[in-house]
């Protein structure tokens, strides 16, 4: 197996064939520069400690093992992610830079001020404009799809977008990427899907949430204020999630005090790191108030937990043995309570919960109907089809076809 410098090299080589001049570094146990791909490296290393960036890393990796979407406030943006061996920080390694925005004039600006004030000479603040002007352009959606992969080459585990953290003063883009016209029915699409959780206090939601952010950028909106534009877009999905929840089962008066709540939040907050991470824990807060107010007060405890590992395990093996191990019954006892507690048997509630899960990922991925009833542990093709037609009428092509239909 290669070690996890090979494997961030590879990765880097790989990215380099669609964003050029993306470079990899590499930082020893006590954040000293011992490797990199870049040529310009001593201008941009300096750039990377002169703008504060050195000192939030070394505060983060005290304390975290997640990748980091590491931003300087000149507008550069870093991925990074730690190799560690027995709980102490061994290495770690960066990818970057790379400029969020189309325009890098206010970077270079910004730049030659932090420069200019370690003394650099005119020299090499002229040369850094030159490098800037050149380094890959990268939406924060790609960059957030791209830190799961950095996580992987060096740990061999994987992690989704929604695990991934954001330093918490990430710098706004100068202009955001309008929707265009093709794409509206897919905004709409991932709304669907995402309020659909919320309604039905889906707890595979941050599944949810990393396959619907590759459908839709977000919501467009005109303005010539970044901050107060990427405000408006989360009060909206704030206002969105708590009429979901309403409908849900949640109560009128909880939903619309913790929405108030989540948006005063947002009005107040001052980066856009800031309203993301706002954002990401409402939806989770609604997705869980919900699945608690349709969790059945007849439930005992132990069934509830059942059910709950079920929806949450829907790709694993869910065989009984399986299941009493975690609730902590014998698999008679627990398949006899189950039954009489819910008025179906494991086998059909596990069945039912895996089709409704397969009718998402037939909206949201392009996965082959093969691939979804092996990720759910069907035994045939031809079997999956069977029981998706028994319980919803249609074929699984049908389904999709229906759905994706504009």
């Amino acid at each position: 197996m290669k070690d996890a410098a090979q494997n961030v090299a590879f990765l880097n080589q790989m990215m380099s064939c669609v964003y050029e001049n993306l470079y990899s570094w590499q930082y020893d146990e006590k954040l000293h520069l011992s490797q990199s791909s870049c040529p310009h490296e001593s201008i941009l290393h300096s750039l990377f400690v002169g703008s504060g960036c050195m000192d939030y890393l070394t505060e983060y990796a005290r304390d975290n093992t997640v990748p980091l979407l590491l931003s300087s406030p000149i507008g550069l943006i870093w991925l990074a992610a730690f190799e560690y061996k027995e709980h102490e920080l061994k290495r770690v390694y960066l990818m970057g830079p790379a400029v969020i925005n189309d325009s890098s004039a206010e970077s270079i600006r910004l730049a030659q001020q932090v420069m200019s004030s370690m003394n650099f000479s005119l020299a090499a603040q002229q040369q850094l404009k030159q490098v800037i002007e050149h380094l890959p352009v990268i939406s924060h959606v790609n960059l957030s799809q791209m830190a799961p992969m950095l996580h992987y080459c060096v740990t061999k585990r994987k992690l989704g977008i929604s695990d991934i953290n954001s330093q918490h003063k990430i710098p706004l883009p100068d202009q955001f990427e309008t929707l265009p016209e093709r794409d509206r029915y897919q905004a709409w699409r991932a709304g669907q899907i995402l309020m659909r959780a919320v309604r039905e206090g889906d707890m595979n939601y941050r599944q949810i949430l990393n396959s619907v952010s590759g459908i839709s950028t977000g919501v467009s909106l005109q303005s010539n204020e970044n901050l107060r534009q990427v405000k408006d877009t989360a009060i909206v999905f704030s206002s969105m999630c708590a009429i979901a929840a309403i409908d849900g089962g949640l109560s009128p008066e909880t939903a619309y005090t913790v929405g108030d709540g989540y948006i005063q939040g947002i009005e107040n907050a001052q980066t856009f790191s800031e309203i993301v991470a706002l954002d990401n824990t409402m939806y989770s807060d609604f997705v869980h108030r919900v699945h608690k107010a349709k969790s059945d007060s007849a439930l005992s405890k132990q069934v509830q937990k059942c059910c709950d590992y079920i929806h949450q395990h829907l790709e694993d093996d869910l065989s009984l043995n399986t299941l009493s191990r975690q609730v902590g019954y014998s698999q008679y006892y627990l398949s006899r309570k189950f039954a009489k507690e819910t008025g179906t048997n494991l086998t059909d509630y596990i069945r039912s919960s895996r089709i409704d899960f397969s009718k998402h990922l037939l909206i949201v991925t392009n996965d082959t109907i093969q691939q979804i009833a092996d990720r759910l542990r069907f035994s045939s093709r031809s079997h999956f089809t069977s029981v998706f037609r028994q319980l919803t009428g249609s074929t699984p092509i049908e389904y999709r076809k229906q759905n994706q239909r504009i």
